[in-house]
């Protein structure tokens, strides 16, 4: 199995109308509902394709396969609308990961890449 998994970092952005396509950033207070701890942004421009095994989801053989929290439906439309938005713009959006489907060889490592993205 491949995951699609969208680009995250633990910084903390302002939110404005300014903010650049696909990106969404949530406060500390938004984060704790989302079961995480510190303020986050959200890149729906930036997806890596990775295989959803061990390797790169050490948690995924547990009991609770890793998974802190689930979403509501409002929240999955939003992140859903941003990646549309970035859609109609794909000259915007960065395609990354071992199984990126712009590789000719799915499961090669992107040059210049550990193949890990972490």
């Amino acid at each position: 199995m491949i995951a699609a998994c969208a680009y995250t970092s633990s910084q903390e952005w302002k939110k404005s109308a300014n903010m650049p396509i696909g990106m969404m950033s949530f406060t500390k207070e938004d984060a704790a509902k989302l079961g995480q701890k510190k303020p986050f942004v959200l890149d729906t421009s930036r997806i890596a394709y990775i295989p959803l095994n061990a390797d790169f989801f050490p948690e995924v053989i547990t009991p609770t396969h890793g998974i802190l929290k689930r979403t509501t439906p409002g929240f999955q439309r939003r992140v859903l609308n941003s990646l549309a938005q970035v859609l109609k713009r794909p000259e915007h959006m960065t395609l990354l990961g071992p199984y990126n489907p712009t590789l000719k060889t799915p499961g090669q490592t992107p040059p210049g890449s550990s193949g890990r993205g972490r």
